[in-house]
């Protein structure tokens, strides 16, 4: 990134790792993760934590919008050097919550290699959130994918309707990112919310 950007910047706003379905046609965002070298300043971690954070509340919103739920859990890592965190992001009452819930170590010596046991866990533990949320995204839209198949050829005489819309509304829920020529970027997607009774 310094020599593309041509500066001295300690940082570049590239994502380092983004995870995507892989067994579809049309693609879709799992989560991001974020890496950095291990001598970065305080400031740097705290600019990468919120930078992931944001991208994958972005992608929380996604998928959320996608499946028509709120009950997605994003799970990622951020990385430091050889030492990553794991963090579990997801919506309650239209806000974002993320937490630690696990630690990640890339041994470097012998003496290590007790913790990497408890490290290799962490890492199947996220690899097995990330495959089921994939398979719920690939099933989705390959649903949508055979419910719009000529779709503008032909139409089925006796579709069934519902009697009545469904009772739920969606709502924004709203993103801010990095602010970019003195304006704000911000993604936005609907949550599926029930209607008071």
């Amino acid at each position: 990134m310094e020599i593309l950007m041509e500066n001295e910047a300690e940082y570049g706003r590239r994502i380092d790792l983004l995870i995507k379905s892989t067994n579809s046609e049309e693609q879709c965002d799992l989560c991001s993760n974020e890496f950095k070298k291990s001598n970065v300043t305080t400031n740097i971690k705290l600019h990468q934590q919120s930078k992931n954070m944001r991208i994958n509340a972005c992608i929380t919103n996604d998928i959320n919008l996608l499946l028509c739920t709120t009950d997605t859990e994003t799970v990622y890592f951020d990385f430091e050097g050889r030492n990553g965190y794991l963090i579990n992001l997801f919506t309650y009452q239209s806000c974002f919550v993320a937490y630690k819930v696990g630690s990640f170590n890339i041994p470097k010596r012998l003496v290590d290699l007790d913790k990497f046991r408890s490290s290799l866990i962490t890492l199947f533990n996220w690899k097995e959130s990330t495959i089921n949320v994939s398979n719920q995204v690939i099933c989705t839209l390959g649903r949508m994918e055979n419910e719009y198949a000529l779709a503008d050829v032909a139409m089925d005489l006796f579709e069934e309707k519902p009697a009545t819309p469904p009772s739920s509304t969606m709502k924004f829920i709203p993103v801010h990112l990095s602010p970019t020529s003195g304006s704000k970027r911000t993604r936005t997607i609907f949550e599926n919310v029930n209607e008071p009774n």
